[in-house]
């Protein structure tokens, strides 16, 4: 009957909207129409199939198909050099929304993050409770929408999402001492920061002092400052 023409009409575009999904392009169907997959390796689709991210998927297909072949439970994500940009940054926040409770190590130097990009990778942080190290080295974090709030999005971050983090990579971000005051305070009661690198940063004498000042905090950890390539500054023995 008329009601089983439906039925089946709504089955036909359930199973389009997951075929494009599959390839990274972009779905026509409604996301009322849509429902996950059930069955053997379900891909988990969640709150967050919204618009931004089906663009994302469909613009940055290599990155997307390389983060769906990784292992549910990865504890270590490189990404270094891989021309990462804004869309790639939304599908990673989308992986480590899903499957980042297991991740220790996130390595994202050397790519084209800028800020806004930086917002996401930030966002995603929420969701990687044992992250340890973290690489956003030689990025352009200087660049584009909120990036005068830079130290402050850095700071908050590390203070509420990112108890456990040890190694923060930040060299060649262009952080300039103004954000490093943000870090500062965030860093003064972060008790598992040990190291931090800053090298090729716009951070001069008054930004070092108040990193000093905050590695004088009963509650920190934080012993290693890497300035340049060639200078590493112990700020405290590390016990």
């Amino acid at each position: 009957g008329g009601g089983g023409g439906m039925h089946e009409a709504l089955v036909l575009e359930g199973y389009q909207h997951h075929a494009l999904m599959r390839i990274g392009q972009p779905s026509n169907v409604a996301p009322d129409k849509c429902r996950p997959r059930c069955g053997a390796n379900p891909e988990p689709l969640g709150a967050r199939e919204d618009q931004q991210l089906l663009q994302a998927r469909a613009s940055a297909v290599r990155t997307y198909r390389w983060l769906q072949g990784l292992p549910s439970n990865v504890e270590r994500l490189s990404m270094s050099g891989m021309q990462l940009e804004v869309d790639d940054a939304i599908l990673v926040e989308d992986f480590l929304r899903r499957r980042g409770r297991n991740l220790v190590e996130l390595d994202l130097k050397s790519n084209r993050l800028d800020c806004k990009a930086l917002l996401h990778i930030l966002a995603g942080l929420r969701h990687t409770p044992k992250l340890a190290g973290l690489a956003l080295g030689e990025n352009p974090l200087w660049q584009g929408a909120a990036s005068s709030q830079l130290g402050k999005l850095l700071g908050d971050t590390l203070e509420q999402h990112c108890p456990k983090l040890e190694r923060l990579g930040l060299g060649g971000t262009g952080l300039q001492d103004d954000d490093v005051k943000f870090l500062a305070a965030a860093i003064k009661s972060h008790s598992s920061l040990k190291q931090l690198g800053l090298s090729g940063c716009k951070v001069t004498r008054t930004g070092v002092e108040s990193l000093a000042l905050a590695a004088g905090s009963a509650r920190t950890a934080l012993h290693t400052l890497v300035l340049t390539r060639f200078l590493l500054l112990l700020l405290h023995d590390s016990r």
